[in-house]
C-alpha cells in the first residue's frame, strides 16, 4: 500500500496527494490498527493499537531526539554547518527548487518566478535570479555527509592541481543531463525516504529502521541511470587528479586525452585515481556489478524478507537488505549532486 499527502504547511486544507492499492471498507474503529508511518521520513514501522496517538507519536519523537544528539556528538563540523544553512528533513524543499529549475530550463521565467512569490511564505526565496543560482539551491540540499566530503575533496584537490584552464574548456564540450536523474529521485522519494534523512546528515541509521517496497520498479532501475550519469562526469576528478601528478588534465598513464577517457568503458573508470585516497571516496557508491543487475533488470525483491538478490558479473550471487540498495542509491546521487555543483560553482571560476 502507498499513500500520501500534500499541503503539509497548511492547518486546515491538507489534501491527499497519491494513494495505491487502498480499497474503502466499513469496520468499526476498534477493529482497525493504526501503523506508523512519518512521510518523508524513514523510523520503524510500529503497529499500535488503533488510537494510540502516543505511542506512535512518542516512537517518533524518541528516534528524532536521538538522530539530533548523535549530530551534536560529530566530529565532522562541516555536515553540521551545512545542515544549518541547508536543511531539510523532507523533500519539499528540494521539489521547490527542482521545479524552479524546471521551468527556467524550459524558458519559463515568469511562471517560475509566480511560482516563488506562490510559495514565498514558506520558502522565503527570492525572484529574478538566474537558472544557476536556483540549481546551486537545489544541489546543495541534496547534498549531505558522503556528499559534502565528494564536493570538500574536489576543491582540496583542485587547489593542489595549478592551472585548470583546459580542464574548464574541456568540461565545455560535455553536456550531461542530470535533471531528469533528480527528477526520478525526486519522483521515487517515498522510498527513498526510508533512509534519506539518516544519510543525509550523516547519521547512523538504527537497526530498528525497517525499510519496505509498495513498488519495486520503481527503483530498481534508478541505480543504473544515475551510475551512467555520474560516470559522465569521472572526467572532473580524473582532470584534477592528471593536473596534480603529471601537470595536465590530459595526461593518463596509459592514455593522452580526456576525449578518450570518456569514451572508455565506464567500469574502469575510477582505475586513474587509485593513488588519490580522497577523491577515490567516489568509489564507495560506485559498484559496476549493482550497475549492470540494476541497468539490465537482473534484481530480484523479496517482499517478504526485504532483500534483494542478483549475481555479478562473473556469476557470484549477492543478497543484500533493500536498505543497502536505496543506501547505495542515495549515495550515487550524493555524489552526482556533488560533482554537478563543483563544475557549477568552482571548476568555472578556477
Amino acid at each position: 500500500m502507498e499513500f500520501g499527502l500534500e499541503n503539509m504547511h497548511s492547518v486546515t486544507d491538507v489534501k491527499y496527494k497519491y494513494g495505491k492499492n487502498c480499497v474503502e471498507a466499513n469496520f468499526e474503529y476498534g477493529d482497525a490498527i493504526q501503523v506508523h508511518l512519518n512521510p518523508d521520513f524513514g523510523v520503524g514501522h510500529k503497529v499500535v493499537e488503533a488510537g494510540d496517538i502516543i505511542t506512535a507519536t512518542l516512537s517518533n519523537v524518541l528516534e528524532m531526539q536521538r538522530m539530533q544528539e548523535e549530530l551534536e556528538e560529530l566530529e565532522s563540523n562541516g555536515i553540521i554547518a551545512h545542515r544549518a544553512t541547508y536543511d531539510n528533513y523532507n523533500s519539499e524543499i528540494m521539489r521547490f527548487y527542482l521545479k524552479i529549475w524546471s521551468l527556467l530550463n524550459k524558458g519559463k521565467a515568469d511562471l517560475a518566478d509566480n511560482y516563488i512569490l506562490k510559495n514565498v511564505e514558506v520558502f522565503e526565496e527570492q525572484t529574478g535570479m538566474d537558472e544557476d543560482y536556483y540549481k546551486e539551491k537545489f544541489l546543495n540540499y541534496v547534498i549531505g555527509s558522503y556528499g559534502l566530503e565528494i564536493y570538500q575533496n574536489l576543491q582540496s584537490a583542485q587547489a593542489q592541481a595549478g592551472d585548470l584552464t583546459e580542464l574548464i574548456e574541456f568540461g565545455k564540450t560535455q553536456s550531461v543531463n542530470v535533471f531528469d536523474i533528480f527528477e526520478e529521485f525526486i519522483d521515487s522519494f517515498s522510498e527513498f525516504s526510508q533512509v534519506f534523512t539518516y544519510l543525509n546528515r550523516g547519521i547512523e541509521i538504527s537497526g530498528r529502521v525497517k525499510v519496505s517496497s509498495t513498488n519495486f520498479n520503481r527503483t530498481k532501475k534508478y541505480y543504473s541511470s544515475a551510475y551512467e550519469a555520474l560516470a559522465k562526469l569521472l572526467f572532473i576528478p580524473a582532470g584534477l587528479n592528471n593536473s596534480i601528478v603529471r601537470g595536465n588534465p590530459h595526461s593518463f598513464e596509459r592514455i593522452d586525452s580526456l576525449s578518450k577517457y570518456v569514451n572508455n568503458g565506464n567500469g574502469d573508470k575510477l582505475r586513474c585515481l587509485a593513488g588519490n585516497a580522497e577523491l577515490l571516496k567516489l568509489s564507495e557508491c560506485y559498484d559496476n556489478h549493482l550497475r549492470n543487475a540494476s541497468f539490465h533488470n537482473n534484481m530480484v525483491y523479496s517482499s517478504k524478507k526485504s532483500k534483494i538478490s542478483y549475481k555479478k558479473n562473473n556469476g557470484d550471487a549477492v543478497s543484500s537488505d533493500y536498505k543497502e540498495y536505496l543506501t547505495m542509491c542515495i549515495k550515487v546521487t550524493e555524489a552526482l549532486a556533488a560533482l554537478y555543483l563543483f563544475s557549477l560553482v568552482d571548476l568555472k571560476d578556477s
